[in-house]
C-alpha cells in the first residue's frame, strides 16, 4: 500500500503542476511551486495537522501534501485502516487537474481553429 500512497502523491502534485502550466504557461510551474511550498509550510513546521492554527488545520488535510501526510501516518501508526479520505482527496486532485488540462487543450484548439480561419 505504501507504493499506492507514493504514486498517488506524485501523480497529484505533477498533475496539478501540469494543469497550471496548461492554463498559465511557464508561469504556472512557478505558481505551482510557490503554492505547494506556502501551503506545506505550516504542516512542515508543526509536524501534525492537529497542531496547526486555523484555517490551516481545516484546509491542510484536503491538500495533496496533507492527504499524503495523513495516509502515511495512517499506514505507519495504524496499519492503513483509515485510508479512504486521504486517498480519495488525492484522486480528486488528480481528476480535477486532468479535467483542467482537457479544458485548456480544448480552448487552445478552438482558438487555433478560429485564428487559422480568420
Amino acid at each position: 500500500i505504501w507504493w499506492l500512497v507514493c504514486c498517488l502523491t506524485i501523480q497529484a502534485t505533477t498533475s496539478i503542476t501540469l494543469a497550471l502550466e496548461a492554463v498559465l504557461g511557464v508561469l504556472g510551474i512557478g505558481l505551482s511551486t510557490t503554492l505547494f511550498f506556502l501551503t506545506a509550510t505550516p504542516l512542515l513546521l508543526q509536524g501534525h495537522v492537529a497542531l496547526i492554527s486555523e484555517p490551516w488545520s481545516t484546509i491542510t488535510p484536503w491538500l495533496p501534501h496533507g492527504a499524503a501526510h495523513e495516509a502515511a501516518s495512517q499506514l505507519a501508526l495504524f496499519g492503513g485502516t483509515q485510508l479512504g479520505r486521504p486517498l480519495a482527496a488525492l484522486v480528486v486532485w488528480i481528476a480535477l487537474a486532468a479535467l483542467t488540462m482537457m479544458v485548456a487543450r480544448h480552448e487552445r484548439a478552438r482558438e487555433f481553429v478560429e485564428m487559422t480561419a480568420a
